[in-house]
């Protein structure tokens, strides 16, 4: 329970999806509802959060310390699981200043967590050993997670969700979508659906770095996936009119909503791909929504002229 609320729906539905570019392609869609996990910690943020808390738990940690930008669904989805479990946070914020009227922080800060702030020559070290030491000889009891959420045990959340999908699927699907921002979530599905379904992860960053930190975080070699890397709309959390008409439109059609930053890039690339024929005629395609939906507020408060109907 938190505040009064039962709102855990695991494992999350499978849900076929109705849209007239469907129809008309003849292509099956499902999606696969992450986002329905939890109001607050939803999608790919509670796989990757899970083993971490247990981790914490076990070893009697006293503060969970992480990184994350103004936005950040990691921190939103990181402050509302350590209020449900009862654990401190430190949250090492990008930035000069906190905006007040900034939704994602807003929440962050009634949900108990501590903000220090990091200029951004800072926050690009904030990997380093030096820093790291800092950190440990300051807070000798915390569990430092990285920005994003992103290690070794958030990959076994997210092997869970594989598994979990696995067991759902009725039928045989040809193509897994996926999208990206460290590689981490792919990793984690890769390596536990059938290896004859096809993974596609569609990059919502610019650059090709996403294959080598995919690869990093894989056991071993694996040749059911390739990265899409022309959907970034320019770059990290970078949109245009485009996109965003597509996320209303797809509310309008199907009641689903996707978020700026990663799930609608990957479904406004399978459908760019849909109509020049990159799926045969019966291609049966699941979709994972990777949550991140409180990003549209923060969207809605930064494009106040423009705005994602949620």
């Amino acid at each position: 329970m938190m505040n009064g609320e039962a709102v855990w729906t695991i494992p999350s539905p499978l849900q076929s999806i109705h849209h007239p570019l469907l129809e008309r392609y003849r292509v099956n869609l499902s999606i696969k509802r992450e986002d329905l996990i939890h109001h607050t910690i939803s999608g790919n943020k509670w796989r990757k959060l899970k083993y971490n808390l247990i981790h914490a738990r076990k070893r009697g940690v006293n503060l969970l310390i992480t990184f994350g930008g103004a936005f950040s669904n990691h921190i939103y989805s990181t402050a509302a699981a350590c209020k449900y479990f009862n654990l401190p946070l430190l949250i090492y914020l990008r930035g000069d200043h906190i905006d007040t009227h900034n939704p994602t922080l807003n929440f962050v800060q009634a949900h108990g967590a501590k903000i220090r702030l990091l200029s951004r020559e800072e926050y690009r070290l904030k990997d380093s050993d030096r820093f790291l030491k800092e950190i440990k000889n300051e807070f000798p009891n915390a569990l430092i997670v990285p920005e994003g959420g992103s290690n070794s045990l958030a990959i076994e959340g997210l092997k869970e969700l594989g598994q979990e999908l696995t067991v759902q699927m009725e039928r045989s699907y040809d193509f897994l979508l996926v999208s990206a921002g460290t590689g981490c979530t792919a990793a984690g599905i890769i390596q536990s659906v059938p290896n004859e379904m096809r993974i596609e992860v569609y990059s919502a960053l610019k650059g090709n770095f996403l294959i080598k930190d995919i690869q990093s975080y894989l056991s071993k070699e694996f040749n059911n996936w390739s990265l899409i890397q022309d959907f970034h709309f320019g770059g990290y959390a970078k949109t245009n009119e485009s996109l965003i008409n597509f996320i209303n439109e797809f509310k309008r059609s199907t009641s689903i909503c996707l978020d700026p930053i990663y799930t609608a890039k990957a479904m406004y690339g399978f459908f760019d791909r849909l109509q020049k024929g990159s799926y045969p005629k019966g291609s049966n395609v699941v979709f994972v929504h990777t949550g991140g939906l409180q990003g549209i507020k923060g969207y809605n408060y930064l494009n106040p002229h423009f705005q994602i109907v949620d």
